[in-house]
């Protein structure tokens, strides 16, 4: 059952470079919802993820949080954005910092297991919510492995824990089954259905 209005766009118009994308959008979630959005290439919903989580550029209209005092009491975001996009940059920054570690001498490289817990809040309990999350999705395997040797299905779990470990409200999901093997379709796949019966509200 859904319930009040959680989120708004309101006659949203963003920026991509030079072009105007979503515009004059309206649309709103409201509380207790999940939704599905599919289209082609280039419809637009990398840039419509990007714009709920507030990371586009504003050409004109808002999006309205409407009750974003509950999330700052809880010491709570109120979205998290995970994307393959995501995966790329990270794995890019680990080769980077991994060759700067050579050149300085130093050879260690950090863990998905360090990673995932540089993402603890400090108003959460992080002991318990880290130990729930490497359950849920079985990262105790992956907690000592480097993060510049996991697969890509592998770094879509530690992103989406990365993500967890702060208790967003929303869940924003970009492209969440590209490039994984059907394998990882199917865990990945149980894992969401997991949030949504715990009440999660995703996109």
């Amino acid at each position: 059952m859904t319930g009040s209005p959680f989120i708004t766009l309101n006659r949203r118009t963003v920026r991509l470079r030079d072009r105007w994308l979503l515009a004059d959008t309206c649309w709103q979630i409201r509380h207790g919802e999940n939704w599905v959005i599919w289209g082609p290439n280039g419809a637009g919903k990398s840039t419509l993820a990007q714009a709920l989580a507030g990371r586009a550029a504003v050409v004109q209209g808002s999006v309205i949080y409407h009750d974003p005092h509950t999330a700052s009491e809880e010491g709570r975001p109120i979205t998290a954005l995970v994307s393959s996009e995501q995966y790329h940059q990270l794995y890019q920054r680990e080769q980077f910092l991994s060759e700067m570690r050579h050149f300085a001498g130093r050879m260690e490289t950090p863990t998905a297991g360090e990673l995932l817990n540089t993402e603890a809040h400090p108003q959460c309990d992080n002991s318990i919510r880290y130990n729930q999350i490497r359950d849920w999705f079985d990262l105790e395997s992956l907690s000592t492995k480097s993060c510049d040797s996991l697969s890509s299905g592998e770094m879509r779990k530690l992103l989406l824990g990365r993500a967890l470990m702060h208790n967003p409200q929303l869940l924003i999901f970009d492209e969440p089954f590209d490039g994984l093997d059907h394998a990882s379709q199917v865990q990945l796949s149980r894992i969401m259905t997991r949030l949504a019966g715990q009440g999660r509200q995703m996109i």
